[in-house]
C-alpha cells in the first residue's frame, strides 16, 4: 500500500515548539537511501546552496592515461528526462567530481558545442572535458541540476582546459589556459563570430574591400592573431605569440590537434622568414614545426594567404591577392606539390601531430605570426586539444534521504521522526503506517530551522518531535501490542516537476514501476520500526575535567572529573553502573561523591588497568528526566612528560548494556618554567650584554689596575643564580706586550637594586703570549644569588701580577677573536618563560579569553613570554596547532614589546567550517636571545564545536480531564561542546488548556526556574494570542472564558533565558501550569 498521490508543500516555517519526550529505540535493519559509493557531492554542507541533486557516471577505461583529455557529449534534458522530472537545466551547474568526492581539477562544460559541431546555447546539451587524474579504470561524477533548485555559479574559469577559447568574452587577450604576448598595434584577441569587411590596408588604396569569414570552427569564440581590425604598424618577427603547456600522458600519449585559418593579402615563402607567416611548434626535449616557412608542407597546412616573396601577377603567385594560396592571377598554380584550393576560398586547417615523441614531458604549445608592414593578414585559432579519450556515461541518478528515527518507538509514546538529506530539499515529509500497512498519518513536515526538535539550523538533519500540535507527528496508541512493525515513508522533495508521479519533487529511478515507494524513487526512504516497552535513556550523559590549579596543566596539578547521568526518555533508571579506568600518569585517585544510595567499589592507587586506580559507582537511580553526578579527583604524576595527552572515558551500564561513553576534553600536560645557562657577552670595554658582540675590542688591564663589566640593561626582573652551582667565565687573553707571567683574580657581584659579592676566584696565574687564546675560570656561587629587578651583574677582573717588568705583565681582554667569545655562564633556574597562553575571541588589544568556540570562527591564540634580563632577549616564538582536520607549524606575530621584560605574540586561527569539532591544542613555543639552546612551551585547548541542546517536556499527569491541573517540566541540557547563548524557549498553547497566570497560584510569572547554573535567570515573557503577532498582555484572569487565575487567550509564549548553558552537560529545569478546559 503506497501514500495517496499528492502535492506537498515546497517549504514550510512553523513556530519553534519545544521538544518532546525521547524514548529509547532499539536498532532494526533499515534500507538507507543515502549515497555511499561514493558519497554525494557537497562542496559546503548539506543545508549551504549551492547543492547538486543529480549526477551520472562517467566510466574511464583503464586503458586512457593520467594526463589525457576525456570528452563526452552530455544530453542533461534527456538525462532529466530519464529521471522522470522537468526544471531548467542550469548550464552553470556541470561539475566532473572524482571519486574520492573532491573536483577534478581542470574541466570544463562547453554549452555551445555537442558533437564535435556548434551548438545553439541553452537547449540543455553541451560537450563536458576533463583531464584524468587517476590510475586504472575510474568511475567519476558529473553532477548537474536544474535552476528551479537554486541556480550555481558557473565553474571557474581559470580552471579550465579552454583549448577552444569559450571561456572568455569578446576582446579578451588575458586568456585563461594560454600566455598571449603582442607588439602594440596588432590583433591579439577573442572575437566572436563576425563577418567584416577587409581590404589590405586601411587607406582602401590598394585593394578593394572583401567580406571575410570570422565564424569559429566550433562553438562561439576563436582568437584572432595577426592584423585585420588594424594596418600592420611595423614589421615585427614575431608580431604576436600565443603559447600553452601541455602535460603529454607517460603512456599512449596520442595526438595534438588545433584548427587554424588564415586571411589576407601578403605572402612568404618556404625557407624564407619573410612577410607575413605562421608558425606552429611543439617545444619540449626537440622543437616539432608543425606549420611554418621550416615545415616544408604549404601545400597541406598553409602558414601564408599567398605563397611566394614577389607580388603577384599572371606569372607567379605571390602577395597582392586575397587568399590567393600557390596561384597566379591567371589561375596557375607554383607550388610543388600544387595545392587544389580555389583562390579567395577561407577554410579551417587542421593540424595533427603524434606526441610520442613527448611522452611523460611538459611541452610547449607556441603560434606566432610575423608581419610586414604592408599588405595585411591574420589567423584565427580554434579548437586546441590533445590526448582525447572517450568515456561512457552511465544511468543518471538523483540525491537520496535516510530515516534515522524512529528505529523504535514505545507504546503511549508521540513518534520523535528524523532524516538526513544527500542533498537540500525544497520539503520533507513523511507518512506513517501501522502493522498492518494502514495508514495513520500522512505528510508530517520535518525541519531544519532549530524548530520542532531540530538540534540545529541548516545542518541537513530533519526532524520533528511531534511537540507543536501545529504540526503533529504520531502518538503510538499505549494498547499497541509489542513487537510489531510500523513504518514510515519519507519524501524529500526538490523543485523538479514530475513526469512520472502525481508527487512533484520525486525523482523517480530509470526503468523502475511509477509507484511511490523506495523501490522506484531516489528521494524516498523506507523504514520499519518497532514497538516497544518504555525504558530509561541516558545516552546523553555527559563528563567533564576541571584542573583545580588553575591555568596550564603541570605535573602535580589535581584533575577534577565530573560524570553526570542524565535520563532523557522519562524513565526512571535503577541500578545504573558508572566505571572508569584512569589514565596512566595520574595518581592519588579519590572519589570526592557519588549519589545519595550509590555503591562505591572503586580500588585505588596500584590498580586498574592502568595502575592508576578503578573506578566503580554501582547501584545509582536517576529518575525521569532526571540527573545525578559522581566526581573524583587525580593528581598529575610529577613524571608525566611535557606534551602527553589525558584521555579520559567512562563507561555507563545499565541492566548490563553500554548506556553511554561519555567522554571528557583532553588535557595536554605543559612543561614547567624552563632551567638553563644563561650567558652574559664582554659586548664591549665596559658592558655586559645577553647580545654576543658583532666586532673585536680589547681593553688593556695594567699591574695592580683591574676593569669592571657591567649588565646593560640591568635586570629587568628577579633573577636567581643556582646557590651551589660553578660559575664559569671565559676570557680571550693575551699579552699587552713582552711574553710573561699574570696573575689575575676574578670577582662576580651584583650593584643597584641588590649589592653584594656572588662569588670570587683569586690567583689565577698565567703565561701570556701575542696570541689571543681562550681561558675558562670556574668558581662557585657562595655568596648573594637572589637577584632582585634593576640589579646589575658585575664582572671584575683585577691585574694582581707582580715582579717583571710592566710590559710583560700588562694584559689585553678581547670581546672575541674567531667563533670564541668573552663572557659569564651562570646557571639559573629564571629564563625565558611562556608566563600565558589562552584563545581569544579578537584581535590583540581587544578581545576575551574563551575556552569553546564554533565551526568557522576566528579565534586568537596570544601568550605572554617574559625574559628577566629584558624583552629584548626574547627572539620569537612559534605555535604548533593540532585539531581535527589540521595540524601545522606557525610562526606568531609580535603584537606587544612592553620595552621591560614581556612580549606578546599572537596567531590568528581561523577554525574550519566542517570537521573541526573536537578539541585544539595550541602549543606555543618561545625562545630567547641568539644561541637558540633555551626555549619554553606552554599549552593551551579549545573545545570547537555547536551548542546542541536537548529539550525534554514532560507532564505532571498521562491524562487530564476538564478542570485538571497540568504541571509541565521542561528540561533544557547543552550536550554540544559548543556554550549555548541567546536560549529562547518558544511553545504552542494546546487550544485545550489555558495558561497559569501565577506559578502554583504565587509566583510573579506563569514560569519557575526550578534549578540552573550561577547567573541564568528566567527573561521576561511575552505572549501571543493568534500565533502571528506578539505583543499581548498583561495576562487577563478568566481571560478567554478561562477559570479565575488563567488566561485562555494565550495560543503561544516565547520566554527569553538570560544567562549562558557551557558545553557538555550544563542544563536547566523550568516548569509552568495549564488547566484543562
Amino acid at each position: 500500500m503506497y501514500p495517496q498521490q499528492r502535492k506537498y508543500p515546497r517549504k514550510v516555517c512553523w513556530p519553534r515548539g519545544l521538544l518532546a519526550i525521547l524514548f529509547v529505540l532499539t536498532a532494526v535493519p533499515v534500507l538507507a537511501d543515502l549515497h555511499t559509493t561514493p558519497n554525494w557531492f557537497d562542496s559546503n554542507g548539506t543545508a549551504s546552496q549551492p547543492d547538486w541533486h543529480y549526477r551520472v557516471p562517467i566510466v574511464v577505461s583503464s586503458a586512457v592515461s593520467n594526463s589525457s583529455t576525456i570528452v563526452v557529449d552530455v544530453d542533461f534534458d534527456a538525462l532529466l528526462s530519464d529521471l522522470g522530472i522537468s526544471g531548467t537545466f542550469d548550464a552553470n551547474s556541470p561539475r566532473v567530481v572524482r571519486s574520492g568526492g573532491e573536483p577534478a581539477d581542470v574541466q570544463q562544460f562547453t554549452d555551445s558545442v555537442y558533437m564535435d559541431a556548434t551548438d545553439a546555447t541553452n537547449n540543455g546539451r553541451g560537450e563536458v572535458r576533463f583531464i584524468h587524474q587517476d590510475s586504472g579504470s575510474t568511475t567519476y561524477y558529473l553532477y548537474f541540476d536544474i535552476t528551479e533548485n537554486g541556480t550555481k555559479s558557473a565553474w571557474s574559469a581559470a580552471d579550465t582546459i579552454n583549448g577552444n577559447f569559450e571561456f572568455a568574452e569578446t576582446g579578451d587577450q588575458d586568456v585563461a589556459g594560454w600566455s598571449v604576448d603582442a607588439d602594440s598595434g596588432f590583433d591579439a584577441e577573442v572575437r566572436p563570430s563576425e563577418n567584416p569587411s577587409v581590404n589590405s590596408d586601411t587607406t582602401g588604396s590598394n585593394t578593394a574591400y572583401v567580406t571575410t569569414d570570422g565564424t569559429p570552427h566550433n562553438g562561439q569564440y576563436a582568437f584572432l592573431m595577426g592584423a585585420r581590425s588594424r594596418n600592420e604598424p611595423n614589421s615585427a618577427s614575431p608580431a604576436v605569440t600565443i603559447s600553452r603547456q601541455i602535460d603529454v600522458p607517460s603512456s599512449d600519449p596520442g595526438e595534438l590537434t588545433l584548427r587554424y585559418r588564415l586571411e589576407g593579402w601578403d605572402s612568404s615563402a618556404d625557407g624564407a622568414s619573410q612577410y607575413d607567416y605562421v608558425r606552429i611548434r611543439l617545444v619540449g626535449s626537440s622543437t616539432v614545426e608543425l606549420v611554418g616557412p621550416d615545415a616544408g608542407n604549404y601545400n597541406l597546412l598553409p602558414y601564408s594567404p599567398n605563397y611566394g616573396t614577389n607580388v603577384v601577377s599572371s606569372g607567379q603567385s605571390g602577395y597582392g591577392q586575397y587568399n590567393g594560396w600557390d596561384t597566379d592571377t591567371s589561375g596557375g598554380r607554383h607550388y610543388s606539390p600544387a595545392m587544389t584550393l580555389a583562390a579567395g576560398s577561407e577554410p579551417w586547417f587542421t593540424v595533427s601531430a603524434d606526441l610520442s615523441a613527448f611522452t611523460g614531458q611538459t611541452v610547449t604549445l607556441e603560434i606566432t605570426s610575423s608581419h610586414y608592414q604592408d599588405y595585411r593578414s591574420w589567423v584565427h585559432v580554434d579548437d586546441v586539444q590533445w590526448s582525447v579519450a572517450a568515456a561512457t556515461l552511465g544511468s543518471p541518478q538523483a540525491f537520496g534521504t535516510d530515516i534515522t528515527a524512529p528505529t523504535a518507538a514505545a507504546a503511549g509514546a508521540t513518534l520523535v521522526l528524523s532524516a538526513e538529506v544527500d542533498a537540500q530539499p525544497s520539503a520533507v515529509v513523511a507518512d506513517i503506517f501501522d502493522d498492518s500497512d494502514a495508514a495513520v498519518a500522512a505528510g508530517i513536515v520535518l525541519y531544519d530551522d532549530g524548530t520542532h526538535g531540530d538540534a540545529a539550523a541548516d545542518d541537513g538533519q530533519w526532524t520533528n518531535d511531534g511537540s507543536d500540535t501545529a504540526s503533529p507527528t504520531v502518538t503510538v496508541p499505549v494498547a499497541t501490542a509489542l513487537g510489531v512493525q510500523w513504518k514510515t515513508v519519507l519524501y524529500a522533495l526538490d523543485e523538479s516537476g514530475s513526469l512520472v508521479s502525481a508527487t512533484d519533487g520525486l525523482v523517480h529511478i530509470p526503468g523502475q514501476a511509477s509507484a511511490e515507494s523506495q523501490a522506484n524513487y531516489y528521494n524516498i526512504d523506507e523504514q520499519a520500526f518497532t514497538i516497544v516497552e518504555a525504558a530509561a535513556e541516558l545516552s546523553t550523559s555527559t563528563k567533564i575535567v576541571v584542573d583545580l590549579n588553575g591555568g596550564s596543566l603541570y605535573p602535580g596539578d589535581v584533575l577534577r572529573y565530573t560524570i553526570t547521568l542524565i535520563e532523557s526518555a522519562g524513565v526512571a533508571a535503577t541500578g545504573v553502573r558508572i566505571t572508569d579506568t584512569i589514565p596512566a600518569n595520574l595518581s592519588d585517585f579519590t572519589v570526592v561523591s557519588i549519589p545519595t544510595g550509590a555503591v562505591d567499589a572503586s580500588t585505588p592507587d596500584g590498580t586498574g588497568a592502568n595502575g592508576s586506580g578503578y573506578l566503580d559507582v554501582i547501584d545509582i537511580d536517576v529518575s525521569a528526566y532526571g540527573s545525578t553526578t559522581v566526581v573524583f579527583d587525580v593528581t598529575v604524576d610529577a613524571s608525566a612528560p611535557s606534551g602527553i595527552s589525558i584521555d579520559n572515558t567512562a563507561t555507563v551500564s545499565l541492566d548490563g548494556d553500554t548506556a553511554a561513553s561519555p567522554q571528557a576534553a583532553t588535557m595536554t600536560v605543559a612543561s614547567p618554567p624552563s632551567s638553563g645557562t644563561k650567558q652574559l657577552y664582554l659586548a664591549s670595554n665596559t658592558d655586559l650584554s645577553r647580545t654576543p658582540p658583532s666586532t673585536q675590542e680589547y681593553q688593556r688591564i695594567n699591574r695592580n689596575n683591574d676593569n669592571t663589566w657591567t649588565l646593560t640593561p640591568a635586570l629587568a626582573t628577579d633573577f636567581q643564580i643556582d646557590d651551589g652551582e660553578d660559575i664559569a667565565v671565559t676570557l680571550l687573553l693575551r699579552s699587552d706586550g713582552y711574553w710573561g707571567n699574570v696573575t689575575l683574580d676574578l670577582e662576580l657581584s651584583s650593584s643597584g637594586t641588590t649589592t653584594g659579592t656572588i662569588g670570587t676566584l683569586d690567583g689565577q696565574s698565567l703565561f701570556l703570549n701575542g696570541t689571543v687564546q681562550a681561558y675558562t675560570f670556574t668558581f662557585t656561587a657562595s655568596g648573594v644569588t637572589d637577584l632582585a629587578a634593576g640589579s646589575a651583574l658585575q664582572l671584575i677582573v683585577s691585574n694582581t701580577s707582580s715582579g717583571g717588568g710592566w710590559s710583560s705583565s700588562r694584559v689585553r681582554v678581547y670581546t672575541l677573536s674567531g667563533d670564541d667569545i668573552s663572557q659569564v655562564a651562570l646557571a639559573t633556574d629564571t629564563v625565558i618563560n611562556v608566563d600565558m597562553i589562552a584563545f581569544y575571541d579578537a584581535a590583540y588589544p581587544d578581545g576575551q579569553t574563551v575556552v569553546s568556540a564554533s565551526p568557522g570562527d576566528t579565534v586568537y591564540v596570544r601568550a605572554t613570554v617574559s625574559d628577566p634580563f629584558g624583552s629584548f632577549d626574547i627572539s620569537g616564538a612559534g605555535v604548533e596547532i593540532t585539531g581535527p582536520s589540521t595540524t601545522g607549524s606557525y610562526a606568531m606575530t609580535e603584537v606587544e614589546d612592553s620595552g621591560d621584560a614581556t612580549k606578546i605574540y599572537e596567531y590568528a586561527l581561523t577554525l574550519p567550517t566542517i570537521g573541526s569539532d573536537g578539541t585544539w591544542t595550541a602549543v606555543v613555543t618561545a625562545a630567547e636571545g641568539t644561541e637558540g639552546t633555551i626555549t619554553h612551551q606552554q599549552t593551551a585547548s579549545l573545545t570547537v564545536g555547536a551548542p546542541l541542546l536537548t529539550v525534554l517536556k514532560s507532564a505532571g499527569s498521562a491524562t487530564a480531564a476538564p478542570g485538571s491541573l497540568i504541571t509541565y517540566t521542561v528540561q533544557v541540557v547543552n550536550t554540544g561542546t559548543g556554550e549555548a547563548v541567546n536560549i529562547e524557549l518558544d511553545d504552542a498553547m494546546s487550544p485545550y488548556t489555558a495558561l497559569r497566570i501565577a506559578y502554583d497560584g504565587s509566583g510573579t510569572l506563569p514560569f519557575d526556574l526550578v534549578s540552573g547554573p550561577t547567573g541564568l535567570t528566567l527573561g521576561t515573557p511575552v505572549y501571543s494570542d493568534d500565533g502571528a503577532t506578539y505583543g499581548y498582555g498583561p495576562l487577563v484572569s478568566e481571560g478567554g472564558g478561562a477559570p479565575a487565575g488563567y488566561d485562555a487567550n494565550v495560543s503561544h509564549w516565547r520566554l527569553p533565558i538570560n544567562g549562558s548553558l557551557a558545553g557538555s552537560g550544563e542544563g536547566f529545569i523550568m516548569r509552568y501550569q495549564v488547566i484543562v478546559k
